[in-house]
């Protein structure tokens, strides 16, 4: 008696050192996450989530426990969200709210939890479903003089916005959520969503204002580039040329930013692969464990039914070697059945992959062809100033090496001109480039916007007064980027033609 409750203490003490390690990782992640190196926080979060289920069973995760599961979830799903990491962030929601419904949380934790899945839904086009989930916040609101039920209540109406088209009938109710606006994070926070539905309904007069608002007062890096987004289209379509500029320059500062957001979500996304992997693998030991369970029955019953055989036939040696010869074969026909099952479980897996890689791919394609619809013709490019100017800087000047014409090099403003020129015939083309082919450097960006000149690449090097070596090196990684044949001053004219 006093081993059982040795042993029963021993196991307590086990379960209460596991849950204030997972604890221990949580807090980590919190600290990570407000210094912003949201990797090591995603890693501690799913370090806390693995210790709990692997040291406690679902029946056990309830109370301080299932609390704490969904506060982890919970960080996990913002976490997701603020990357735009949408399938990553619908799950962890969705895990957030089941262990929230098991702690009876808070009216306004669970809306915002609903309100994340709602929103990431929207983003992904599934409206019916972000729709459905906005509706749950609400519903789960206790009262409506608070932030989460203005914020709800401002996506529902945009992505009402969004599928009927009629401006009318949401800005009336914006407006109101506007003067309800308790800071100036909020307030800045309608004007952007006012601001964007007039911009899309070309009332660019009125769009200005609010926009202007966001980005000048706006402490939020990523409403400030909206913002500038739209108000250099605005001030492009009026004219307004340096107002354009400046927000092109401001813009101009992120231009690498993309690419470490690119880097980022592919160690998050291998941080999610991970967990769901040691989660389909924690769940499959655990059927292993039941099928193994339920054999040791089955051949227990076995095992009596043959003993019983033997005593009521052990007269008849034949009829009891049949019956042995009849159990060994349904052993091997069960075994034969659990690696039929585990072939099958692999099966899918890859298929999966397969299926979301073709999904990345198709999703790339339809980005590119409806970049290549809104493009200009490359022939109307090349009549831009900076091109001809840069164009006459080579006329009758045979390019050997790159020291051949000193006077060649452009200066910063005029590779800022080409760029601009560049962006304004080629909307986005840096980032659809950048997005199709991550690994592409911001020296050869450089490279790949003078090869819409048809410059070739001893030129190149003349005009960024760099070696010719580092110029065919860089030529040499964008074909591998690009995985073509073709040179890539010819790959990247072809692209937008």
């Amino acid at each position: 008696m006093a081993s059982f409750d040795s042993a029963a203490a021993s196991s307590r003490l086990a379960s209460q050192q596991a849950y204030l390690a997972a604890r221990c990782h949580y807090m980590n992640g919190v600290g990570y996450y407000e210094m912003d190196s949201v990797v090591r926080a995603c890693e501690q979060y799913m370090t806390a989530l693995e210790i709990m289920e692997e040291r406690f069973s679902e029946k056990d995760l309830v109370g301080s426990k299932a609390k704490f599961m969904a506060l982890t979830y919970t960080h996990l799903t913002q976490l997701f969200s603020d990357q735009y990491l949408h399938e990553q962030a619908i799950f962890f929601g969705k895990r957030a709210m089941v262990y929230n419904d098991r702690v009876d949380a808070s009216c306004w934790h669970s809306a915002w939890v609903l309100g994340e899945i709602g929103s990431n839904y929207n983003i992904t086009g599934a409206f019916d479903s972000a729709f459905f989930y906005y509706n749950k916040g609400l519903e789960a609101l206790c009262d409506t003089n608070n932030l989460t039920y203005r914020d709800l209540s401002v996506q529902s109406l945009f992505l009402t916005y969004e599928i009927n088209g009629e401006a009318s009938a949401v800005l009336k109710p914006l407006q109101y959520l506007l003067d309800q606006s308790e800071s100036d994070r909020e307030h800045l926070a309608r004007c952007l969503t006012i601001g964007e539905i007039l911009f899309k309904e070309r009332q660019y007069d009125l769009a200005y204002v609010y926009l202007s608002a966001v980005f000048h007062d706006s402490e939020s890096i990523n409403s400030k580039k909206q913002a500038a987004e739209w108000l250099m289209e605005i001030n492009k379509a009026q004219n307004k040329v340096e107002e354009a500029l400046e927000c092109a320059g401001f813009l101009a500062q992120f231009a690498t930013q993309d690419e470490n957001n690119s880097a980022l979500k592919s160690m998050l996304t291998e941080l999610y692969n991970d967990n769901r992997l040691r989660e389909l693998d924690r769940l499959q030991q655990q059927r292993l464990k039941k099928q193994a369970k339920k054999s040791i029955a089955v051949f227990a019953g076995l095992l009596l039914v043959s003993l019983l055989c033997y005593l009521m036939y052990r007269k008849n040696k034949k009829r009891q070697q049949n019956l042995e010869v009849k159990i060994e074969k349904e052993r091997q026909a069960h075994i034969i059945k659990q690696k039929a099952l585990g072939g099958r479980l692999k099966s899918s897996n890859e298929a999966l992959k397969i299926q979301e890689k073709r999904t990345s791919d198709l999703t790339k394609a339809a980005m590119l062809q409806q970049r290549r619809k809104e493009w200009s013709c490359l022939e109307v490019f090349m009549d831009e100033s900076i091109c001809q100017e840069i164009l006459a800087m080579l006329e009758n000047k045979v390019v050997k090496k790159t020291g051949d014409y000193p006077e060649l090099c452009l200066n910063s403003i005029q590779l800022h001109d080409l760029s601009f020129a560049v962006e304004k015939h080629f909307h986005e083309f840096e980032k659809t480039l950048t997005d199709l082919y991550p690994k592409i450097s911001r020296n050869a960006m450089s490279q790949c916007l003078l090869y819409l000149l048809n410059l070739e690449d001893v030129q190149i090097s003349a005009l960024l007064s760099c070696d010719y070596s580092t110029v065919k090196k860089r030529t040499s990684k964008l074909k591998t980027a690009f995985k073509t044949k073709k040179e890539p001053r010819q790959f990247i004219r072809d692209l937008v033609s």
